[in-house]
């Protein structure tokens, strides 16, 4: 015989299944970008338009597919992720005195640190 909590735990498992709920996977921002890209590119046209030139894999090891090389090359070139570009590590002196105003103003120091370096950039200070 079924408890209480077994047949509660059974009749949300039963609704989530019975109504194709995928509630326990969140949608990557990889995923959104591929949903909206198949909505953008005209994919049958582009593998129309290279599949007479595209690698038929006579010797060594066989190619990926053209969707695949396709999709993956638009994720390279379009992707927010991939073209944006990443703050670098530095090693680099500073006066004590410096390092020590700007870590007294706490968390987010190196931040206020790039703002600076920026601000000064953009004023000509320094030559981009």
């Amino acid at each position: 015989m079924l408890t209480e909590p077994d047949v509660c735990y059974k009749i949300r498992s039963i609704k989530q299944a019975s109504l194709n709920l995928d509630l326990l996977s969140k949608k990557t921002r990889k995923q959104t970008f591929l949903d909206e890209m198949e909505k953008v590119v005209p994919w049958a046209d582009l593998e129309a338009l290279i599949a007479p030139y595209y690698c038929e894999g006579v010797k060594g090891r066989p190619p990926f597919a053209l969707q695949t090389m396709l999709r993956t090359h638009f994720m390279q070139q379009c992707s927010p992720c991939l073209t944006r570009q990443w703050r670098r590590r530095l090693n680099m002196r500073v006066d004590p005195d410096v390092l020590n105003a700007f870590k007294a103003t706490g968390p987010g120091w190196q931040t206020r640190i790039n703002a600076a370096l920026r601000d000064a950039v953009e004023h000509g200070l320094a030559k981009a």
